[in-house]
């Protein structure tokens, strides 16, 4: 039976990577009891589950952990779009996280595997990792937040100097007042003439 090959610091960086993908799961099973008993998604108890998982097998140097863990991110993928879809912005929170330790562990898949089969198995993760990216990047690229869509006036209607103000209302959505930062309340009901009461 033949050896399986290994430099002197890979088993020690994988056990690093198998800790933090042990301690992000543990954090994720104990916040998301607490987040679904307040009546909030069940992924996250689910998913840190997985990645306890996932990462007691790769500290055990088993391949499968990082398999496990490569359904987990695409299962986060999956949650995450259907819950925010394509919004850049909202993607990034969710997914980022999910996929620098993807990567970290397609790194380690070399170490895990061993043989000659390594390079080849580790390949083609990065590829199927790299698809992916690629793939949320364009989707989030075809799609912009209602946010960054300014109104053009019809015909006869006065144009509005700041766009951001036409969603204030009574409302102060963003910490300057409007996305623009004016600082600037629409509301008449405190004025100059009363505001001594």
């Amino acid at each position: 039976m033949a050896q399986r090959p290994s430099t002197l610091h890979a088993p020690i960086l994988i056990r690093i990577l198998a800790a933090a993908i042990v301690a992000i799961g543990i954090v994720l099973i104990v916040g998301g009891i607490w987040l679904a008993a307040l009546g909030g998604s069940i992924y996250y108890p689910l998913a840190g589950a997985g990645l306890t998982f996932s990462g007691s097998l790769i500290w055990r140097g088993r391949v499968w952990g990082a398999w496990i863990y490569f359904g987990i991110a695409a299962g986060t993928l999956v949650w995450a779009l259907w819950e925010v879809g394509f919004d850049g912005w909202a993607l990034v929170p969710r997914l980022a996280g999910p996929l620098i330790l993807a990567v970290l562990v397609a790194l380690a898949l070399p170490s895990l595997i061993g043989g000659r089969d390594r390079w080849r198995a580790a390949a083609a993760g990065g590829v199927a990792l790299s698809a992916v990216v690629v793939l949320l990047s364009v989707g989030a690229a075809a799609t912009r937040p209602s946010y960054l869509q300014l109104a053009v006036p019809a015909p006869g209607m006065r144009a509005v100097a700041d766009p951001a103000l036409l969603g204030t209302g009574s409302d102060w959505p963003a910490y300057g007042g409007t996305n623009s930062a004016q600082r600037y309340s629409p509301l008449a009901q405190i004025t100059r003439a009363n505001v001594n009461n």
